[in-house]
């Protein structure tokens, strides 16, 4: 059986990537800060270890007694905003070297890293994982290059296979609520006022599901180095509004322009995910509205229970 150690299991992405790759069979272990989670969807049971990854002596303890030979490493300062500036982005250089050299010390062979498309340099058009530019302009897209970098020549010298997944803009239950599509929906719910931008940017988003589906898909396959998780299907967030709107059966009013829009951000953002299609083999299985049509369902409940 494949033994993989997934950090951050117990977060947004993590705890769907657990549960689908218990589903695949694998022994699955994981870590987590806080609270543990329960994949009650199947038979099959997850380890948990809860680590803080930030400690080298925890990381050397946890490895040594685990010994993944697939490591999927998704813990890192994430929820936007605040993630692209926080000082933690540097800590977590560190701790993910110690943490990936402590595997491959223990036999460990296969690595997906979660990284993000606030890597690159935004511009017009669909972002290409060979072509576009990479930014330094936040110390998360600085840290999270810095670590791509030696992990490519680390990986050249101890014989390991790295893929490093670049997920775009993601959306679906259990999300913290600070995203556009989570608060349109909970300002519509809760009957605030939903204050936005001009709207006519088109962004490239992804059912959190079909994120997860493709993490696993890109651990079990043998493709090395960057590639894009996304639709590969730019959407203009007014239209997302509107379908959300008509699905709620909501006549409340959105405050288009509200909200400047930085003068340097483009209006067409997109993922080339040739790579994803083509060489893992990956498709989505949700499409937009279905993705949308589950997400207002977990959001009202998560309201409702509030009340």
């Amino acid at each position: 059986m494949k033994r993989v150690l997934v950090t951050g299991g117990s977060g947004w992405i993590g705890r769907h990537v657990t549960a689908r790759l218990l589903e695949k069979g694998f022994e699955v272990h994981a870590t987590y800060r806080r609270a543990v989670i329960s994949n009650s969807n199947t038979s099959a049971t997850c380890h948990w270890h809860q680590v803080d990854l930030l400690d080298e002596a925890a990381v050397t303890s946890l490895i040594h007694n685990v010994q993944p030979t697939y490591l999927i490493h998704l813990a890192w300062e994430a929820v936007p905003p605040q993630c692209y500036r926080s000082i933690t982005n540097y800590h977590w250089v560190h701790a993910s070297m110690a943490l990936i050299q402590r595997f491959v010390e223990n036999g460990g062979t296969d690595v997906v890293i979660a990284g993000s498309c606030a890597e690159y340099e935004w511009e017009n058009g669909y972002l290409a994982e060979q072509s576009t530019p990479l930014s330094n302009k936040t110390p998360y897209a600085l840290c999270k290059n810095t670590l791509r970098t030696w992990l490519q020549s680390y990986a050249e010298h101890v014989g390991l296979r790295v893929c490093w997944a670049r997920i775009f803009h993601l959306y679906g239950p259990h999300e913290s609520g600070k995203r556009f599509i989570s608060s349109i929906i909970t300002s519509l719910l809760k009957k605030e006022e939903v204050l936005c931008t001009h709207g006519r940017q088109s962004r490239d988003f992804l059912y959190i599901e079909d994120v997860a589906a493709a993490l696993v898909s890109l651990a079990m396959s043998k493709l090395d180095g960057v590639v894009n998780i996304g639709s590969g299907r730019p959407v203009p967030l007014r239209l997302i509004a509107s379908i959300i709107q008509e699905q709620m059966g909501s006549r409340a009013s959105i405050h288009w322009g509200a909200i400047p829009l930085p003068a340097d951000e483009p209006l067409f953002v997109g993922a080339n995910i040739e790579r994803l299609t083509k060489e893992a083999h990956w498709k989505p299985a949700y499409t937009l509205h279905a993705g949308l049509i589950e997400t207002i369902a977990w959001w009202r409940h998560q309201v409702e229970e509030q009340c």
